[in-house]
């Protein structure tokens, strides 16, 4: 995953205010480089549908989070999808300490390797990508002392279990806990189901965790064992036929 700091001016800027999940009003920007690129994406995504998408991953995150009450999240209100002419994507680092951002970048081009250049499909990986980088919108980051492998795991956790599929690799794949994407987050996935068989309680409970600092200690915290004992553990639970069944909630 990129990282980009944001200088360039937005010619042409979208803007839709929408109520997420009963709150204060949340504004998401879906922000072009020139209007034919807006053009474009109005035809391959389409705004009206980026949007709602942006909302519903929000609302999803406050779930997986378990943050009903306002005070437990980021005070943003305002969410921007940079779109521009690459077909790349990643963070885009507009503040001043670099440890949070409400901004993520989108090339229009980032649909084109699709296997099936239908409307469904394209649409199908933009919310993907929605999903992941809404997480570091929205999640808490140890004040930006987290591990980058375990944001970017939790980022594939969640866009996993919204439903958008993560690369078709067995269970146990992975030199380190903190690896990130997938592998981190069927670890995370795996330390969930020791928790009560809920993987989402997990989740909630170490982002409430990160929001004033980050310990390896809140592995132990939660589930009673150091992160590497249970790296271990999931490596050898996982990997005793080469399968991994994820667990569902």
């Amino acid at each position: 995953m990129a990282t980009f700091h944001h200088h360039s001016f937005l010619l042409s800027i979208i803007l839709v205010t929408l109520s997420v999940a009963g709150t204060a009003a949340v504004k998401f920007h879906i922000a072009a480089t020139t209007p034919a690129i807006r053009s474009t994406f109005n035809r391959r995504i389409g705004i009206r549908y980026a949007t709602q998408t942006m909302t519903t991953a929000s609302s999803f995150l406050f779930k997986t989070f378990n943050q009903r009450d306002v005070a437990d999240r980021k005070p943003f209100r305002n969410v921007t999808v940079s779109i521009d002419n690459s077909a790349d994507h990643g963070l885009v680092v507009n503040n001043k300490n670099g440890t949070e951002t409400n901004e993520f970048r989108i090339g229009v081009n980032c649909f084109s390797n699709v296997s099936s250049s239908t409307t469904a499909a394209r649409r199908r990986e933009f919310s993907g990508l929605v999903y992941h980088y809404m997480t570091y919108v929205w999640g808490w980051n140890g004040g930006g002392k987290a591990p980058a492998g375990l944001m970017s795991g939790t980022a594939d956790y969640v866009r996993w279990k919204a439903g958008f599929g993560l690369p078709e690799k067995v269970g146990g794949a992975g030199e380190r806990w903190d690896q990130g994407d997938d592998v981190t987050a069927r670890f995370l996935d795996y330390c969930g189901g020791l928790k009560n068989g809920t993987t989402t309680s997990f989740v909630a409970e170490m982002n409430k965790l990160m929001k004033d600092g980050y310990s390896d200690g809140y592995f132990k915290q939660l589930l009673g064992k150091s992160v590497g004992d249970l790296w271990r553990e999931y490596k050898t639970a996982v990997g005793k036929d080469g399968r991994f069944e994820p667990i569902l909630h």
